[in-house]
C-alpha cells in the first residue's frame, strides 16, 4: 500500500518542530506580556509588530527582551549590556541575559552571568535553573542540586 501526503498535511506534521513556540514563565512587564499574549494566540504577525514596536523604545530591558523574541540576538545583546550597566546590582537582568547566551549556545558566558545573577541575589531562581540547565548538557551531577534548590523554592 502506497500513502500520499499533501503538502498541508506535511507542514502540519513538522511545523511544529520547525517553528517551536518559547513560553515565558517569568513575570514580565505589561508591554511584553501582550506581545507574548499575541505570540501564544497564534497571532504572530501581530506579536512580531508589538516586539518591534517595543525594540525601538527607549527602556533597554524592554528593547532587549523585545529583540530575543524577534531574535535578534545581537541586538538583544547590545540591549542587556546596556541595561545592565543602568542598573548593575540587577540580578534578574543578568540571569535573562545569561538565557540569551543559552540561547545562542554560548555555555560559558551564561554561566558567568548566571554566577554574577546569584552573587547579587544567591535565591534567584533563574539563574539556578540555567546553572542546571547548563550542567545538565554537560552531564554534570550538579545538575541534580541545582534542580533540587529550584524545587525546594
Amino acid at each position: 500500500m502506497r500513502m500520499r501526503f499533501s503538502l498541508s498535511c506535511l507542514l502540519a506534521v513538522l511545523a511544529p518542530a520547525a517553528f517551536g513556540l518559547t513560553i515565558e514563565y517569568a513575570e514580565r512587564p505589561e508591554p511584553l506580556a501582550e506581545c507574548d499574549r499575541l505570540a501564544y494566540a497564534g497571532q504572530r504577525p501581530e506579536a512580531n509588530a508589538c516586539f518591534q514596536r517595543l525594540r525601538a523604545g527607549s527602556d533597554a530591558v524592554i528593547r532587549a527582551e523585545a529583540a530575543r523574541a524577534l531574535g535578534d540576538y545581537r541586538g538583544a545583546n547590545e540591549a542587556f549590556r546596556q541595561a545592565v550597566q543602568q542598573a548593575p546590582d540587577d540580578a534578574n537582568l543578568r540571569a535573562r541575559w545569561g538565557h540569551l547566551f543559552l540561547d545562542t549556545h554560548q555555555a560559558n558566558d551564561a554561566v558567568q552571568l548566571f554566577n554574577e545573577s546569584l552573587e547579587r541575589d544567591p535565591a534567584h531562581i533563574g539563574a539556578k535553573l540555567g546553572l542546571a540547565t547548563v550542567a545538565a548538557g554537560r552531564f554534570e551531577d550538579r545538575a541534580h542540586g541545582y534542580l533540587d534548590e529550584v524545587l525546594a523554592a
